[in-house]
């Protein structure tokens, strides 16, 4: 049964892993674009809109008069016919309860409210430092709650168990409010507004899913844009702006040291402390260089000795055209260099993860930040005279553990991550002089499912039969998931099973099958024991039937006679890479992209394929996708536009293959 439990970990883990490191490639694919265009102005321009309208204030800074401008809540009235929480501002405690109470009833808070909340908290976060210092010396405890993902009932479950935010009981959230769960918006207000009203009490720790390019792919912009139709573009950019401005990490009584992914070799929380936090709107794109010389960078380190004197042996006319120009682009270099290596330490920190073995090694399996092992977490601890670090970013069974010789704490709140008894949730209060852990665990969907008394009655049973029902329920859950991603590369995995078996008997050795599932699928899991759940294996001889792979799982679009994926399969697999860059070109995130936005994203991509698409054929292609003829294109339509013309392709390939049989007959 612990094989079982452990093996579906594994799948679930892989496969979320697998997915983050998409994303990551995908943006770098889009960085990769804007480097190789940077020559062609106009059109990298154009790009830059796209991939950079979630970061426009990194080129040249927004002020806060603009942004106000741009996101006014006294632009909106609130209608009679609202019947959700109605907020006064200053935000005091009763507002808080207020607010709470009609989350739990289902109710939205009003565009108009929400943005006030939102310029509140931006203004207090402003004046926050990129490290909090909390302190226990009056609450004598403090709590910690690790990712929530937009689990609402796991938030009020823990202000249940452990009550709200006060001066005796300050928390720290330590990131990933938002993404996956369907209450991304009410998590997030709700802490916002607990921020608000207890500023020095309650303490929130960015996580890499504050970050609007991950918000784009994992749920939180599209929960945006449902609950928000007409103003969910003025959120967005105000979010945005907010997630700049979200402290780093928090120190407690200068013992404990609390961030929301890990550390590397390079971690060190001085230099951390000086960074401008705010121009690191998205840490899965660096800020973009101005070329224009940093104030910084004015300073006698940049300019050496030998430079000055290299200036005056040029003669005035060089020096003022090529040095000026040298000189400028050398100070550009260096200023990229310099926001690079500030990069990667917040990517680090947000990112990482611990490892048993010792050394520090990059995170590939995420795609970002790295590995550290025990040496590291000591090594760090140590220079900054801390105890234990205390992270989250990781999903637990049983909502927390200690790893590092007890040096490194994961604490993780979010329960049924990845599917109903996945896992538990859990936070950690931390108490006395000695900051004692003390764990509470906790699952909610007993808690909806079963009434007190039913508890109580069953509370027995449940416990013996828990371990046996959680991982049951979770295998079949993760087996789906794991089919699901097979089915959508079936036709690759047959092509290699058939190299296997030249004389096509249908039938490989279980280790070519294994070989074959882990280099095409790209994910790194135990094959051997997963194959009898995924495939017909001879009893005598051993040999896999490869044919039966997931036979119980197939698109339902899906040829298995051709030789090359069709259309609707590659759709089917790389539907949520698809889905992002919708999103990205999704310029005021209304949920449609207009027919100029679709020419000017083909304009680039013809750009950096080296073929020129003619504009007009650009434009005929955007009017057919647009099939209800509104004038802008949604994600249905780009997606059906694929799947009609994989239909007339093979209908076309038919038409062609019958007219061939008929002249063979005659």
């Amino acid at each position: 049964m612990e094989v079982r439990r452990r093996c579906t970990w594994t799948i679930f883990q892989s496969l979320e892993y697998a997915a983050e490191q998409d994303q990551l490639k995908l943006y770098d694919f889009f960085i990769l674009m804007i480097d190789h265009l940077q020559q062609l102005n106009d059109v990298a321009h154009k790009f830059s809109s796209f991939i950079t309208h979630q970061h426009e204030n990194q080129e040249q800074a927004i002020n806060d008069l603009q942004l106000l401008k741009s996101t006014n809540p006294l632009s909106i009235k609130v209608e009679n016919s609202y019947k959700g929480p109605h907020l006064n501002f200053p935000l005091r405690k009763v507002d808080l309860e207020a607010m709470i109470e009609a989350f739990r009833r289902k109710k939205i808070l009003h565009a108009k409210y929400a943005l006030q909340l939102l310029h509140e908290a931006r203004l207090l976060l402003k004046t926050k430092p990129n490290i909090s210092k909390a302190s226990t010396y009056l609450s004598h405890q403090i709590t910690i709650c690790g990712d929530l993902h937009g689990k609402l009932d796991d938030l009020l479950v823990i202000f249940h168990k452990n009550g709200l935010p006060c001066a005796e009981n300050p928390y720290v959230f330590n990131g990933d409010f938002v993404d996956r769960g369907k209450n991304s918006t009410e998590v997030f207000f709700i802490l916002l507004a607990a921020f608000i009203v207890f500023p020095n009490q309650v303490y929130l720790n960015r996580g890499n899913h504050e970050d609007n390019m991950m918000n784009i792919r994992y749920g939180f912009t599209s929960e945006l844009m449902i609950k928000y139709k007409n103003h969910s573009s003025m959120l967005v950019q105000l979010i945005q702006d907010i997630y700049g401005w979200l402290p780093l990490a928090t120190i407690i009584d200068q013992k404990i040291l609390v961030l929301h992914g890990g550390i590397s070799e390079e971690t060190d929380l001085e230099r951390l402390s000086k960074i401008d936090r705010h121009q690191f709107l998205s840490l899965l794109k660096p800020p973009l260089s101005t070329g224009e010389p940093q104030e910084w960078m004015e300073s006698e380190n940049i300019r050496s000795v030998e430079w000055k004197m290299a200036k005056k042996l040029v003669l005035a006319v060089l020096e003022k055209l090529v040095l000026a120009v040298l000189e400028k682009l050398v100070l550009a270099v260096l200023e990229k260099l310099v926001l690079a290596v500030l990069e990667k330490l917040i990517l680090d920190i947000l990112w990482s993860d611990p490892m048993w073995s010792e050394g520090c090694e990059p995170n590939v399996f995420r795609g970002g930040g790295v590995y550290f092992g025990p040496d590291v977490t000591r090594r760090v601890l140590n220079k900054h005279k801390l105890k234990l670090l205390v992270r989250s970013h990781e999903c637990k069974a049983e909502g927390y553990q200690f790893v590092h010789g007890n040096k490194c704490l994961t604490i993780f709140s979010a329960s049924d991550y990845y599917d109903i008894g996945s896992n538990r949730g859990a936070y950690v209060k931390f108490c006395g002089r000695e900051l004692r852990p003390f764990f509470v665990q906790y699952t909610t969907h007993r808690i909806k499912n079963l009434t007190i008394k039913q508890r109580l009655k069953k509370k027995k049973k449940l416990r013996i039969k828990n371990f046996n029902f959680r991982v049951g329920i979770v295998e079949r859950s993760a087996l789906a998931n794991l089919k699901s991603t097979i089915s959508a590369s079936k036709t690759l995995l047959f092509a290699e099973f058939e190299r296997k078996d030249p004389l096509a008997t249908g039938f490989i050795r279980a280790k070519d099958w294994c070989v074959v599932m882990a280099t095409v699928l790209a994910l790194d899991l135990p094959w051997r024991i997963l194959k009898d759940r995924l495939v017909q294996v001879e009893a005598e001889t051993g040999l896999v039937n490869y044919r039966t792979t997931c036979d119980d799982v197939s698109l339902d679009s899906l040829d298995s006679t051709q030789e090359a994926p069709s259309i609707v399969e590659t759709l089917y697999r790389y539907k949520n890479s698809l889905e992002t860059i919708f999103r990205i070109i999704d310029k005021n995130n209304s949920g449609s992209i207009s027919i100029k936005d679709f020419q000017d994203s083909c304009d680039l991509l013809s750009q950096h394929l080296g073929y020129q698409l003619p504009k007009q054929h650009i434009k005929d292609i955007a009017i057919t996708i647009d099939i209800n003829k509104d004038g802008f294109i949604d994600i249905n339509e780009f997606l059906e536009a694929f799947r009609l013309v994989d239909t007339k392709h093979q209908n076309k390939n038919k038409s062609l293959n019958s007219i061939c049989s008929s002249e063979m007959t005659v």
